[in-house]
C-alpha cells in the first residue's frame, strides 16, 4: 500500500482513519502518525458512504468496488484540491473497513479548461472569419461604387465639371481608394491569422501623401474649428530651429515607404492632434531631413 502512488486512506465505522500511506501523507501534507485515529472530514469533504453515517447535507451513496466520487480534499494548512475518490469496503469478522483511493485531479480540471478555453477561442476565430468573409462583397461593393462614379464625375466631358468640383471629387476618389486598401489589409484572412501585415515600400513623394492625409481629416478640423498648417520647417520657438537645422524643400522630397501605411499613419496623426485640441487651437505638421532619414512632427 504505501509503494502505491495514489493516496490511499482507510477508515473504519466510525469514520475514523485507521490507514494513511505515504502518497497520502505527501498529498495532504501531514505525517500518518498525525492523521491516524482523525475523522476522515478533516481531509475530505462530504465523502458519502453507504452503510455509515455521514456529515449533515451529504448525499448517501451505494459505494461498492471501484466506485467513484469528485470530492474537495483539504490539506494540513487548509488550503484544498479537487480528489477522485475510489471506495471499496471489506466486511473485517468485527466491523466493515472502507478504503478510500485517492487521485489529486487538479492537472486534469486545469487541461480540461484549457481544451475548452481553446475550443472556445477556435470556435470565436471560427466565427470571425466567417463574419469578414461574409463583409467582404458588403463592403468593397459601395466603395468600389464610390470610386468608380468619382472617376465618371471626373472624366465626364458631355457636363464637365468646373476645377474647384473636380478637386473635391478627386478628394473623394483619394479618400475610397485609401480605405478600398485598409478595407483590403481587414479582409486578408490568411495575413490575420498568421499575424502578419504587408509592407510594400517604394518611392513616394512626402508632400502629396501629407496633403492628401491632411485632406481626409479635414472635416474634423472644419467642425473643431481648428488650423492646421503644413510646412517644411518647425515653428521659430523651437530650439532645433535657432540651431539651424536644416530642412528638405517641401516639393523635392521622396521617402521609401508603403503609400498607404504612411498616410495611415499621418491620417491617425493629424485626427488625434485634433481631436486632443483645443477649440480655436492649431496644429503644425512639419518634417525635417537628417541625412537619410526624414523625421515628421
Amino acid at each position: 500500500i504505501h509503494a502505491v502512488t495514489d493516496g490511499v486512506v482507510t477508515i473504519d465505522e466510525d469514520r475514523k482513519i485507521v490507514l494513511f500511506n505515504r502518497a497520502a501523507e505527501a498529498m495532504f501534507g501531514i505525517g500518518a502518525d498525525d492523521a491516524l485515529g482523525s475523522p476522515i472530514e478533516r481531509f475530505l469533504e462530504h465523502l458519502s458512504i453507504s452503510n455509515s453515517p455521514g456529515p449533515e447535507g451529504a448525499t448517501p451513496v451505494v459505494s461498492s468496488a471501484g466506485s467513484l466520487q469528485a470530492l474537495i480534499g483539504r490539506k494540513q494548512d487548509g488550503r484544498t484540491f479537487p480528489v477522485e475518490a475510489s471506495l471499496s469496503r471489506l466486511q473485517m469478522e468485527r466491523e466493515a473497513l472502507t478504503t478510500i483511493v485517492l487521485r489529486d485531479i487538479t492537472a486534469r480540471i486545469t487541461a480540461d479548461a484549457e481544451r475548452r478555453a481553446h475550443e472556445a477561442l477556435e470556435a470565436s476565430n471560427k466565427a470571425k472569419t466567417e463574419f469578414l468573409s461574409r463583409m467582404s462583397h458588403e463592403l468593397r461593393t459601395p466603395l468600389n461604387a464610390v470610386i468608380g462614379f468619382s472617376k465618371l464625375l471626373r472624366l465626364d466631358t458631355t457636363t464637365p465639371l468646373s476645377l474647384e468640383q473636380l478637386e473635391r471629387v478627386q478628394h473623394v476618389e483619394n479618400a475610397g481608394a485609401h480605405l478600398l486598401a485598409l478595407v483590403n489589409d481587414v479582409l486578408d484572412l490568411s495575413r490575420i491569422e498568421a499575424g502578419e501585415m504587408s509592407v510594400s515600400p517604394e518611392a513616394v513623394p512626402l508632400l502629396r501623401v501629407i496633403e492628401e492625409a491632411a485632406t481626409m481629416v479635414s472635416p474634423l478640423v472644419t467642425k473643431a474649428g481648428i488650423e492646421v498648417f503644413l510646412a517644411a520647417e518647425l515653428p521659430a520657438s523651437n530650439s532645433e530651429q535657432r540651431a539651424g537645422t536644416q530642412f528638405a524643400p517641401p516639393g523635392d522630397l521622396w521617402v521609401k515607404a508603403d503609400p498607404v501605411r504612411l498616410r495611415q499613419v499621418l491620417v491617425n496623426l493629424l485626427s488625434n492632434a485634433v481631436k486632443y485640441n483645443r477649440p480655436g487651437g492649431r496644429v503644425a505638421l512639419t518634417w525635417k531631413r537628417s541625412g537619410n532619414d526624414c523625421e515628421v512632427l
